[in-house]
């Protein structure tokens, strides 16, 4: 329980501390942590190698769709 817990903590001031640096900008830090959770577990449920897509392009476009979640938008080129 103490590692869901602690997950929970870190991921909460992944979005935190950033929203109030004004980076980025979040109607609900409960529910946009929810959402990007979500989307992180259901891929297991029908991703499968041969699909049509490398795991590095599913992680790749999840990571941008999250960013747009909290309102930051497309990541700049020097990121990635």
């Amino acid at each position: 329980m103490c590692a869901r817990a602690c997950k929970q903590v870190v991921h909460y001031c992944a979005i935190t501390l950033p929203v109030k640096a004004g980076v980025f900008d979040v109607p609900d830090i409960y529910l946009a942590l929810r959402a990007i959770g979500g989307m992180g577990m259901r891929v297991a449920f029908w991703y499968e190698p041969g699909c049509g897509m490398t795991p590095q392009h599913v992680a790749d476009t999840y990571a941008e769709f999250a960013l747009r979640l909290v309102g930051a938008g497309k990541p700049s080129p020097s990121l990635c």
